[in-house]
């Protein structure tokens, strides 16, 4: 007894809470009540006893490195679901025509869980409920500033199709001199031994394979159609982790596969996106697929669960279901 548990008190040492763009994305069916991928919700998921946060960014027209979810290669750009303009009878820019020199001109709007208006109504530029005082989408740099100081670290997801975005953050990040302060940097957009049932148009761990300065993760949220190759993957870019989505890990062969992974010295993390439901529930099953992480939009819940603390009624509730599609997984790739 003794023994068993010492081994679950050196598995839960060892697991890594990671708060999906902080403490939980903005649509529906998250339950953040900060704005995801903004400092207050960053600061939030670590007070919520988050080990790491997860971020997304891209290159403005500015050529500034800014974060948010949204990019260029999706299908549809939605930059509206999460900000909108200040003044009426502005329009909320497309993410190619965003000028991060002129982001105070805009607010981030007030999560979907503040007041949990319909969907249709929140994924309008009309919806008038704002954040107040504006809350701005951040720059990396003022984002390492609030984050690294705490002690906690940042997964760094690289969006967008300009290939100089994953050299431009290991520049910053070894000009800051924040290197510890990176979990790893991430990206779905890599190509080589892909075999995966998608297609990516611009590979932008290329210009980063042989570069060692920062850890390296790939993610993935379809199945690969040939195992083995990832591994070849993780070879030619020098990635040391794998983070499929979490809802992969059902299946038989990604048990073996991160099984094989972690054997190997991978990392390996599992990610919810904004369609999945991450409720206390499918998170504690999710814990006995063996990954070392999980990113997740319920950072306190899951802190709980692995601490075996006791969750409040809300907490061991599941989430509700709505009908609401996110472009985290369809709609992240260009598909052929």
């Amino acid at each position: 007894m003794f023994g068993l548990l010492l081994f679950l008190l050196n598995a839960a040492q060892c697991f890594t809470v990671i708060g999906h763009r902080g403490s939980g994305c903005s649509q529906p069916k998250c339950v953040s009540l900060y704005p995801e991928n903004s400092i207050p919700s960053y600061l939030q998921a670590i007070k919520d006893g988050a080990d790491v946060v997860e971020l997304d960014v891209w290159l403005s027209s500015d050529d500034q490195i800014v974060i948010s979810h949204r990019d260029l290669q999706s299908k549809i750009e939605r930059l509206g679901q999460i900000i909108t303009p200040s003044l009426d009878g502005s329009k909320t820019p497309s993410v190619k025509h965003y000028n991060a020199s002129e982001r105070y001109k805009f607010r981030v709007k007030l999560p979907w869980a503040y007041d949990k208006v319909r969907s249709s109504l929140y994924k309008s530029d009309k919806y008038v409920m704002q954040w107040v005082p504006p809350i701005p989408l951040p720059k990396l740099s003022e984002v390492l500033d609030a984050v690294c100081p705490t002690g906690k670290k940042i997964v760094i997801e690289l969006k967008g199709n300009d290939k100089a975005i994953g050299p431009r953050v290991f520049d910053l990040v070894t000009k800051k001199k924040m290197e510890s302060c990176i979990h790893v940097v991430s990206s779905f957009y890599w190509k080589k031994y892909h075999g995966l049932m998608y297609q990516v148009v611009t590979d932008l761990m290329e210009p980063i394979k042989d570069d060692n300065r920062l850890k390296k993760a790939l993610l993935f949220s379809m199945p690969p159609t040939n195992y083995p190759n990832m591994f070849k993957s993780a070879k030619y870019y020098n990635a040391s982790a794998f983070h499929p989505a979490c809802s992969l890990l059902s299946k038989p062969k990604m048990k073996s596969f991160i099984a094989e992974a972690n054997g190997k010295g991978y990392d390996t993390m599992c990610y919810f996106g904004t369609n999945n439901k991450d409720d206390a529930d499918t998170l504690r099953e999710t814990l006995k697929t063996g990954v070392k992480s999980i990113c997740t939009n319920r950072p306190g819940v899951l802190r709980k669960i692995v601490d075996e603390v006791p969750l409040t009624e809300e907490e061991s509730t599941p989430a509700e279901d709505f009908s609401f599609v996110d472009d985290d997984v369809e709609e992240e790739f260009v598909l052929e």
